[in-house]
């Protein structure tokens, strides 16, 4: 049987994963030991979202498309590298990472939680934060939300929140 998709493993000095690890690394605070990089090629889940993403681009102009890091449980990975992502992959895979529990006079936790407060506005009450050892991230790009509840008749009542225009980022968030 033919496999679905293709993984590459990024040599350090190339240009590709200089530019995944230096997003991860905004968003991550910028002191994270990354292992390895590797890009997933899955030709029809690729063309699906060109598809989708043109459809968007016309009806909406630019501007509809971000990059975000999702982690996912080991076990998830070839699931995810054959089907994509689905919101059973959210959530609950990614809390069976091996994660070490800060304490709440740690530094590290101070730090986590003051980025954390300034990104959520300042209004969210943090019970824990724990380090997630040696995760499995992927680098997703996600359409708008917003734009495809739109397209799809349905009634968001959610406000849209501006995103930055590509290639910038805002905060820890790109």
């Amino acid at each position: 049987m033919t496999s679905l998709y293709t993984r590459f493993k990024l040599p350090r000095d190339s240009s590709e994963y200089q530019d995944v690890a230096t997003k991860f690394q905004q968003t991550a605070g910028g002191s994270v030991a990354i292992l390895n990089i590797e890009r997933v090629q899955n030709p029809h889940l690729y063309q699906v979202y060109q598809l989708r993403k043109e459809k968007m681009d016309k009806d909406n102009g630019g501007n509809n498309e971000r990059q975000l890091f999702h982690g996912t449980n080991p076990d998830s990975v070839t699931k995810i590298n054959a089907q994509g992502f689905n919101r059973s992959f959210a959530g609950v895979n990614a809390m069976s990472l091996p994660a070490i529990k800060l304490p709440r006079e740690s530094s590290e936790y101070q730090d986590v939680a003051t980025k954390f407060q300034q990104t959520a506005g300042g209004s969210v009450a943090i019970v824990n934060i724990e380090r997630i050892q040696n995760p499995h991230l992927y680098q997703v790009y996600q359409l708008r939300k917003e734009k495809m509840d739109k397209d799809n008749g349905g009634n968001n009542e959610r406000a849209a929140v501006p995103w930055n225009k590509p290639g910038q980022c805002d905060q820890d968030k790109c």
